[in-house]
């Protein structure tokens, strides 16, 4: 309660207290008119008294209107509150709701998390499969093409051997038999090169002259010596360098024969047979 209601109740007390003495006097006056007595207020009474009920009317109009003023507050208070009220019911609903949307979305992310722990445990096994047998792969293709080093030189294989070596993705196959290339790219250069050194040979007029059989042995095992593919391959195999071998048999034949020509005591040597096989 303010200031000023306190005051209007006190000032209403007061004067609701004259009104009752008044009204007690007035009484007594009329019940006593039959003793013919009279009863006298003096005019400055009666103002005051007159002066104190418009001051008790107002101030109860006043407090009537500070009453509907406060209840109009009161209510529209009141109205605040219940709205307030709704919308924590409803917040508190709608939070309760995204509390449990956010429970689901964690149980959610913790299985595809399982999920992905789960595929990547797969993946990195697929992977490391693949990559053997990625390896495996290469290594078979090398291990071929070295083997087709062992035969009479084919155009066609030996250039697919080249195709798949370009293809080989392991970089430890490819250390591995990195000298392979070389040898496929120059197989024919250096077939044709030998072949025509013994056709040379074969065709030699020397070759079945007696006295000239030592000149000839020296003159064809220095040209194979000489040759590029003797002293760059052949040659340095024991510092570990790789060579063709099925060049390698057909020199090495090749010297046994010229070694062992002696056209005063055999027949002339005769190379028809390793030039076809070149």
């Amino acid at each position: 309660m303010n200031k000023q209601t306190r005051k209007m109740e006190k000032s209403f007390r007061i004067i609701y207290t004259l009104l009752l003495c008044l009204l007690a006097v007035s009484a007594n006056a009329q019940k006593n008119k039959k003793d013919k007595d009279e009863v006298k207020i003096s005019a400055a009474k009666y103002d005051k008294f007159r002066d104190d009920i418009k001051l008790l009317s107002d101030s109860t109009k006043t407090l009537a209107d500070s009453c509907t003023s406060l209840n109009s507050i009161i209510q529209n208070l009141q109205k605040e509150k219940e709205y307030l009220d709704d919308v924590i019911r409803n917040n508190k609903k709608d939070i309760e709701e995204k509390v449990a949307i956010i429970g689901e979305k964690n149980a959610l992310i913790a299985s595809m998390q399982q999920q992905h722990k789960a595929d990547s445990l797969t993946m990195s096994t697929t992977l490391l499969s693949m990559s053997e047998m990625q390896k495996t792969a290469d290594e078979t293709s090398a291990k071929y093409a070295n083997g087709r080093l062992y035969f009479k030189y084919d155009a066609k294989r030996i250039q697919g051997c080249i195709d798949d070596f370009n293809k080989i993705k392991t970089a430890s196959v490819k250390e591995k038999f990195k000298q392979l290339p070389n040898l496929l790219s120059n197989y024919e250069k250096y077939s044709n090169q030998l072949k025509a050194l013994l056709e040379s040979a074969q065709n030699d007029p020397d070759r079945k002259v007696r006295n000239k059989a030592e000149e000839y042995k020296n003159k064809y095992s220095r040209e194979i010596r000489n040759s590029v593919y003797y002293s760059n391959y052949y040659a340095r195999q024991n510092l570990g360098t790789w060579s063709i071998p099925y060049l390698d048999n057909i020199i090495e034949v090749t010297m046994s024969i010229l070694k062992k020509h002696d056209p005063g005591h055999n027949d002339p040597v005769n190379f028809n047979s390793l030039i076809e096989m070149l």
